[in-house]
């Protein structure tokens, strides 16, 4: 990882894994509980005729769990991640917060990040292309030694959903990463996460 030589005095790893903690229970607070209401009508919960043909109606929550593969400047490095997301606009609209980890020799790198995005159906068997804009704030330290970055981009992904309560989705993820000690640089991820999912029974 580039820069860590130059990383400033910070605080200790478990403040940047309590600090990731607190993100995500945030996160999944905020996606299934402010807009957890659904449109009622007549002993039944309405639809919209999109969402109903692509398996997603508004409220639907997304968690997640995956690993990418990381390459910065011809170097790789793997990373857990966890995350949530919920879905309005009869599924085409959503948002998104993640929160992942990696550990590249003594250095240890949190990311907290932000993607709302769109959903785009690819006809009517369950499989969707998911297009995001994407902001995060990274804590990487060695020791006491610490350094924040912010990575910037898009994500480009593919799911594909197990009826109503499960999907299976990679992405590519391409990040502009500014604050490095050394200069900013690009980020490519290519990521394979497993999700289950609550409020999308028809």
């Amino acid at each position: 990882m580039r820069g860590h030589s130059r990383l400033r005095p910070g605080g200790a790893m478990r403040a940047g894994i309590l600090a990731g903690v607190v993100w995500l229970a945030g996160a999944m607070s905020f996606v299934s509980g402010s807009h957890a209401t659904a449109r009622a009508g007549s002993g039944g919960v309405r639809l919209s005729q999109a969402g109903a043909q692509r398996g997603i109606r508004d409220g639907a929550v997304e968690l997640l769990v995956g690993g990418d593969v990381t390459r910065v400047e011809g170097s790789s490095t793997a990373r857990l991640q966890l995350g949530a997301a919920r879905y309005a606009a009869g599924g085409s609209l959503r948002v998104g917060a993640d929160v992942s980890y990696a550990h590249i020799s003594s250095l240890d790198v949190l990311d907290l990040e932000a993607r709302p995005g769109w959903v785009l159906p690819l006809g009517n068997q369950g499989m969707y292309v998911v297009l995001d804009a994407a902001a995060a704030y990274r804590q990487q330290w060695v020791g006491s030694f610490r350094n924040a970055l912010y990575p910037v981009g898009f994500d480009a992904a593919f799911k594909s959903m197990a009826g109503r309560r499960a999907a299976l989705t990679v992405r590519a993820a391409w990040r502009r990463v500014f604050g490095d000690p050394v200069a900013d640089f690009n980020e490519l991820r290519i990521v394979a996460s497993l999700s289950v999912w609550f409020h999308n029974a028809p």
